[in-house]
Protein backbone atom coordinates (compact mmCIF):
# COMPACT_ATOMS: atom_id res chain seq x y z
CA UNK A 1 0.00 0.00 0.00
CA UNK A 2 2.97 2.36 0.33
CA UNK A 3 4.14 1.85 -2.99
CA UNK A 4 0.94 2.90 -4.25
CA UNK A 5 1.11 5.79 -2.30
CA UNK A 6 4.15 7.01 -3.08
CA UNK A 7 3.53 6.44 -7.22
CA UNK A 8 0.55 8.41 -6.52
CA UNK A 9 2.11 11.16 -4.82
CA UNK A 10 4.79 10.91 -7.57
CA UNK A 11 2.42 10.92 -10.02
CA UNK A 12 0.22 14.13 -8.24
CA UNK A 13 3.68 16.54 -7.37
CA UNK A 14 6.06 15.56 -10.53
CA UNK A 15 3.63 14.82 -13.68
CA UNK A 16 6.01 16.46 -16.05
CA UNK A 17 8.55 13.46 -15.00
CA UNK A 18 6.09 11.23 -15.72
CA UNK A 19 5.27 12.14 -18.67
CA UNK A 20 8.61 12.55 -20.22
CA UNK A 21 9.03 8.80 -19.28
CA UNK A 22 6.38 7.59 -20.91
CA UNK A 23 7.16 9.54 -24.15
CA UNK A 24 10.93 7.91 -23.78
CA UNK A 25 8.91 4.55 -23.89
CA UNK A 26 6.97 5.06 -26.48
CA UNK A 27 10.29 6.14 -28.36
CA UNK A 28 11.55 2.77 -27.41
CA UNK A 29 8.48 1.37 -28.94
CA UNK A 30 7.90 2.43 -31.93
CA UNK A 31 11.92 2.31 -32.01
CA UNK A 32 11.46 -1.46 -31.87
CA UNK A 33 8.62 -1.18 -34.23
CA UNK A 34 10.94 -0.15 -36.47
CA UNK A 35 13.71 -1.67 -36.15
CA UNK A 36 11.94 -5.03 -36.84
CA UNK A 37 10.29 -3.58 -39.58
CA UNK A 38 13.53 -3.15 -41.50
CA UNK A 39 14.77 -6.41 -40.10
CA UNK A 40 11.74 -8.17 -41.75
CA UNK A 41 12.55 -6.01 -44.97
CA UNK A 42 16.41 -7.53 -45.16
CA UNK A 43 17.82 -3.83 -44.45
CA UNK A 44 21.03 -4.88 -42.72
CA UNK A 45 23.13 -2.23 -40.64
CA UNK A 46 24.47 -1.77 -37.10
CA UNK A 47 22.04 0.91 -35.71
CA UNK A 48 23.06 -0.33 -32.11
CA UNK A 49 26.68 0.24 -32.84
CA UNK A 50 26.68 3.82 -33.36
CA UNK A 51 26.12 6.47 -31.34
CA UNK A 52 23.45 8.13 -33.06
CA UNK A 53 20.58 5.74 -33.07
CA UNK A 54 17.92 8.38 -32.48
CA UNK A 55 19.09 9.53 -36.01
CA UNK A 56 20.12 7.05 -38.55
CA UNK A 57 17.20 4.70 -37.87
CA UNK A 58 14.19 6.89 -38.45
CA UNK A 59 16.02 7.97 -41.49
CA UNK A 60 16.76 4.44 -42.38
CA UNK A 61 12.97 3.70 -42.24
CA UNK A 62 11.49 6.69 -44.09
CA UNK A 63 14.02 5.95 -46.62
CA UNK A 64 12.85 2.17 -47.15
CA UNK A 65 9.23 2.84 -45.91
CA UNK A 66 8.54 4.32 -49.74
CA UNK A 67 9.80 1.10 -51.66
CA UNK A 68 7.70 -1.59 -49.14
CA UNK A 69 4.09 0.87 -48.48
CA UNK A 70 4.96 0.93 -45.01
CA UNK A 71 3.47 4.52 -42.94
CA UNK A 72 5.47 6.82 -41.98
CA UNK A 73 4.59 7.93 -38.54
CA UNK A 74 6.88 5.13 -36.37
CA UNK A 75 9.92 6.94 -37.58
CA UNK A 76 8.26 10.52 -37.00
CA UNK A 77 6.87 9.26 -33.56
CA UNK A 78 10.60 8.24 -32.63
CA UNK A 79 11.65 11.86 -32.93
CA UNK A 80 8.26 13.41 -31.75
CA UNK A 81 7.88 11.61 -28.61
CA UNK A 82 12.23 11.29 -27.50
CA UNK A 83 12.24 15.20 -28.24
CA UNK A 84 9.33 15.54 -26.17
CA UNK A 85 10.40 13.26 -23.48
CA UNK A 86 13.33 15.74 -23.38
CA UNK A 87 11.45 18.66 -23.07
CA UNK A 88 9.26 17.47 -20.32
CA UNK A 89 11.85 16.27 -18.30
CA UNK A 90 13.84 19.71 -18.79
CA UNK A 91 10.78 21.10 -17.53
CA UNK A 92 10.12 19.19 -14.74
CA UNK A 93 13.67 19.47 -13.98
CA UNK A 94 13.18 23.46 -13.90
CA UNK A 95 10.52 23.26 -11.30
CA UNK A 96 13.06 21.92 -8.64
CA UNK A 97 15.08 25.39 -9.15
CA UNK A 98 14.65 27.98 -6.36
Amino acid sequence: MDLITFLSGFLFHNPLFVFSFLMWIVSGWSSCHALLKLAQAGYTNDFLGTGKVIVTLPSAYLRVRESHGWPAWPGHLIWVSSIGGFVAFAAGLLRFLP
